[in-house]
């Protein structure tokens, strides 16, 4: 049986080493791989990243360090665990073996504890980051810069630059704080533990319960003094300070004069404990005396008379002892009972202080800031600091506000025409249901889809992805066969139109197949393994790029033993893996703390035709300075992940800058390249980032108090509002940008305050731009909830939209048309098709003027509903004694690119007398020739269009002459459909005749 029990606790431990030994192993293995894989693929030091150069284990053991210091052979912990159990006498002290062990497994856990959280202090600071930033001379603060920093509350003109200048000084500060607050906390907590426990205790002492509960309220009061350097300040911030110092003076002055007390007054407490604990002796006698005598009585030992006189005088001197216990009781928690006269009134005096300052404040200084003082001692001093600070921490302090005015001063309706197939009509959901069918396998699906400007036009991009309950059914299908998934959907943003075949390669600049190995969605978070011997991957491809990491011999077997019993046949083989292909999670596994990738990764094209993921990447750091009510925010550049290799590359944004210390210090530290052309011209500006600085933008753009505390003038997104990513007009040059509609800050009518524009591509990237829509805080244009409810009240939209039954409306985008603004509608259909599955078309597209919403077009596309608005479809009808056009129509009216369309017309000369006639085919924009009697007609190019002249010759009175020129049209590459307004102009001698306008739809 003894050697049973002793092979038992063998095995027990022997498993027990092995679970470590594994765990270890498995672990190191793990980073040995991420090592290997960023090292070869990124050119970054995994190990040094995430423990940001060793620091995480420098700053958790200093941290440890502080959080154990105490008495070696005490814990406060343990004795108030003891208290609490009730189940013998309180832990005082305890013997050396149980002090070493107790010390080693508190020394352990906070280690722990503190690496795992990443070396934050308890008070929030990241010690182990700022150790960092210390170590590479980023930060740095001097006893001049403390002087400074704990002055500032009685230097509230302190200027916003000279706060600025003060940050890095901040941080330097915080890391030191964050050490030294670290032990204070701790300390506070081992003195409130211990105050319980002596509470808990039979025997307490409240003359050493109050001094360590001052104590701890001393702590807390300290921590906040230490705090000082990042508050706010006004004009009556510095009698916070003061009081707070005073509160600090009067807590500890209370604790040394109760501890005082305590040891002056030790033979009084004594003394009355001893009486206590006599009196509690005697109530106890008295009481079972009482129960004594009603034995008798029930005996019959005792008359009743005898009993009754007896009980009387028991009950009595019970009574009185009760009575006397009580009051020592009371006397003996409240110590200050029958303590010195100047102890009574220092305490008074010292209350006081703590009370009166805090009143003084609020009522001399408080009262003023709230009313006339308002600007000179609180907006001045510390609101309009705020603003400044903010927004130079969100990267807003080069925000321009213009008028809408400015964004449509000289536009005309003929002059943006060529512009109007640059508008999104298709939104995601609608494009996302029609490339959902192009799909054509049981084992993809797609991706999130995004918007991607190629080519000086958009479209929506959705890369295939794994469809994970398909192909994970077993662990060569997970791990071996599925891969990779195959391909992309585009669909033109404008028409909806699927980009395939020859349109696709010549979209992309590439005729191979793609495959993507590297991508989003939930499959792409497995491991796979490349180039088995055996297997091959779906549809036979194979894995161009070096691997992630080659497993072989003892790793192969521990890596392939981990993975379960379906890999055990591997084990040992020489494995090619590719890790972490999820294109947001391999670039966040290698950020250091403070950045953020921006979650919505995007396609873009190089001039090869490669694919990439670009993931967006910004600094989102907290200052430490209480000024910023927003985190310091820089977009510092887009990662490139090859969808085919998994190589990861660094391009910087053109809004970069190495001049403040959090920026340099995240550009040195990855291989920062200049962002190529081709990569510029379609790179975005973060929409994650966007959205946060446009929360800032909407409250801190007030700069004018009365304003400020009126708050007439603040701003929010719309309901079910958006950042979109869309191509506009802005002096008369197309430009790709993220915009976002803004309304009134909790306005009845909603109305639209204005629009943010932010640049993005090759055309001032970065640059925030607001263009009001009125004075501050009044505006009648209408928001887009308005707009909807505009065009739906229209009489013929809304007999349109009965016709039509069940419909949803697209993106409301407000878009600046003709010189003016209108809200652009798509109106999607759903309908159902023959096997089941529903899709979405445009039944039209509906464009409502944000001025007033009296002007409403719907037409089957924005080109005629623009026309329809603008009257630009006329066609006049040839009066008696006038020259003009009989008839005008292109045959056919939709055409291929690079084919020809027929303009056959009919001219009517009404006239009395013969005229010579002229006809002008005017192109406001595109790529046309004219072909007429089987010659080319040379164009004349004039800055505003392009003009083809047809010389008729002489027409005769009454006569009709009919002529049919071929009109050709190339579409730029990548655009798979164009509508063009073309103008037809008939002259004569005397110069314009008539004047008819045309569209024709090129595919």
């Amino acid at each position: 049986m003894k050697h049973a029990k002793i092979l038992f606790i063998f095995i027990i431990l022997t498993l027990i080493a092995i679970t470590v030994a594994s765990t270890a192993y498995g672990w190191f293995l793990g980073q040995n791989i991420y090592q290997s894989t960023y090292s070869a693929k990124a050119g970054v030091n995994f190990w040094d990243t995430w423990t940001l150069e060793n620091n995480i284990f420098t700053a958790s053991l200093l941290l440890t360090l502080l959080s154990v210091i105490t008495l070696p052979q005490r814990s406060t912990f343990l004795s108030f665990m003891s208290a609490i159990s009730q189940s013998g006498p309180v832990t005082k002290r305890l013997d050396m073996t149980s002090a070493v062990i107790w010390r080693l497994l508190e020394f352990g856990g906070f280690f722990v504890f503190y690496v795992s959280t990443g070396g934050y202090s308890l008070t929030g600071q990241n010690v182990a980051f700022l150790m960092m930033l210390l170590g590479h001379g980023s930060i740095s603060i001097t006893s001049a810069d403390v002087g400074t920093l704990f002055s500032l509350p009685f230097a509230p003109g302190t200027s916003s630059e000279s706060i600025v200048s003060l940050v890095p000084a901040m941080e330097a500060y915080q890391l030191y704080l964050g050490l030294f607050a670290t032990f204070l906390v701790l300390t506070g907590v081992r003195l409130v533990l211990s105050a319980l426990t002596n509470m808990m205790s039979h025997n307490r002492d409240m003359f050493v319960v109050i001094p360590k509960i001052l104590l701890a309220v001393s702590i807390a009061i300290s921590l906040e003094i230490l705090g000082v350097p990042m508050w706010t300040v006004n004009a009556g911030t510095w009698m916070s300070y003061m009081a707070l110092i005073v509160s600090l003076f009067a807590s500890i002055a209370g604790a040394v004069l109760f501890l005082f007390l305590r040891v002056h007054m030790g033979d009084a407490q004594q003394r009355t404990r001893s009486k206590i604990s006599q009196l509690e002796e005697d109530f106890a006698r008295f009481q079972g005396e009482l129960v004594s005598l009603r034995n008798e009585y029930e005996s019959g030992d005792v008359t009743p008379i005898d009993y009754r006189r007896r009980v009387t005088l028991l009950m009595e001197d019970r009574a009185h002892i009760a009575k006397e216990l009580g009051h020592l009781k009371l006397e003996s928690l409240i110590p200050i009972r029958d303590s010195p006269r100047k102890f009574g009134f220092l305490a008074v005096i010292l209350i006081a202080m703590v009370i009166i300052l805090p009143l003084t404040q609020g009522f001399y200084y408080g009262i003023q800031m709230e009313g006339d003082k308002y600007i000179d001692w609180k907006f001045n001093y510390e609101t309009h600091k705020e603003i400044t600070i903010t927004n130079w921490a969100a990267g807003l302090d080069d925000m321009e506000s213009l008028t809408l005015d400015d964004l449509t001063l000289n536009a005309t309706p003929e002059g943006e025409v060529e512009f109007l197939t640059t508008v999104r009509q298709w939104d995601q959901a609608a494009s996302f249901l029609r490339m959902k069918n192009q799909i054509g396998t049981n084992w993809m699906e797609l991706a999130d889809s995004d918007i991607v400007y190629l080519r000086g036009h958009e479209y929506w991009i959705a890369p295939l992805t794994f469809d994970y309950s398909a192909t994970r059914t077993s662990f060569i299908n997970q791990h071996l066969i599925y891969t990779h998934t195959e391909g992309l959907i585009v669909l033109d943003a404008y028409s909806g139109d699927v980009i395939e075949q020859d349109s696709l390669v010549a979209l992309l600049n590439r005729s191979e197949s793609i495959d993507i190995y590297y991508g989003e969605g939930r499959g792409f978070g497995d491991v796979v393994f490349t180039d088995v011997s055996g297997f091959e991957e779906i549809n036979n491809a194979t894995f161009q790029g070096t691997p992630d990491y080659n497993l072989a011999g003892f790793e192969s077997t521990f890596y392939m033993l981990a993975m379960g019993p379906d890999a055990w046949s591997f084990m040992g083989r020489n494995m090619s893996m590719l890790v972490q292909r999820d294109v947001l999670s391999r670039v966040r596994t290698i950020l250091l703390q403070g950045l953020t990738a921006d979650r919505d990764p995007y396609i873009v094209v190089d001039t090869a035709g490669n694919l990439h993921y670009a993931v967006s990447i910004y600094i989102d750091y907290q200052l430490a300075t209480g000024y910023a009510k927003e985190n310091y925010m820089r977009f510092l550049g887009v990662v490139l992940v090859d969808i085919g290799t998994g190589e990861l590359e660094f391009y910087k944004s053109p809004t970069a800058e190495e001049s403040f210390f959090i920026d340099r210090t995240y550009m040195d530290y990855y291989d920062w390249q200049e962002a190529p052309h081709w990569l510029q011209s379609q790179m975005k500006w973060p929409e994650d980032l966007y959205e946060r600085q446009l929360d800032v933008a909407y409250i801190y753009h007030v700069d004018d108090g009365l304003v400020w505390q009126a708050g007439q003038d603040f701003h929010e997104s719309p309901d079910n509002s958006d950042t979109r990513y869309i191509i506009m007009r802005i002096g008369g040059e197309d430009r790709f940008v993220a915009m976002h509609n803004s309304e009134f800050l909790d306005s009845a009518g909603r109305n639209l305050a204005g629009i943010y524009v932010m640049g993005c591509g090759d055309t001032d990237f970065g640059k925030l731009t607001f263009y009001s829509a009125g004075e501050p805080g009044f505006s009648t244009l209408l928001g887009p909830t308005a707009a909807v409810q505009a065009f739906e009240t229209n009489d013929e939209v809304r007999t349109q939209l009965q016709l039509w039954g069940k419909h949803r409306y697209g993106n409301r985008l407000l878009y600046h048309l003709g010189g003016d603004l209108f809200f652009v509608i798509p109106v999607f259909l759903e309908v159902e098709s023959s096997t089941n599955i529903v899709i979405e078309k445009l039944g039209g597209v509906g464009l409502v003027d944000a001025e007033s919403g009296e002007q409403v077009e719907l037409g089957s596309s924005v080109v005629e509903a623009y026309y329809k608005m603008f009257g630009l479809l006329n066609q006049t009808a040839v009066e008696a004694g006038a020259v003009g056009v009989e008839s005008a129509i292109f045959d056919p009216l939709t055409i291929d690119s690079g084919a020809f369309s027929q303009l056959v017309l009919g001219l009517r000369n009404n006239d009395n007398v013969s005229n010579d006639l002229w006809v002008d085919i005017v192109i406001v924009a595109g790529n046309f020739s004219v072909s007429w009697h089987g010659s080319e007609v040379a164009p004349t190019v004039y800055p505003s269009n392009t003009t083809f002249t047809l010389s008729i010759g002489t027409v005769g009175a009454g006569d009709i002459y009919g002529t049919s020129p071929s009109v050709t049209v190339y579409l730029p590459t990548g655009l798979v459909l164009g509508q063009y307004l073309v103008y037809v102009i008939l002259r004569t001698e005397e110069g314009v005749a008539d004047q008819v306008s045309l569209i024709l739809t090129v595919t």
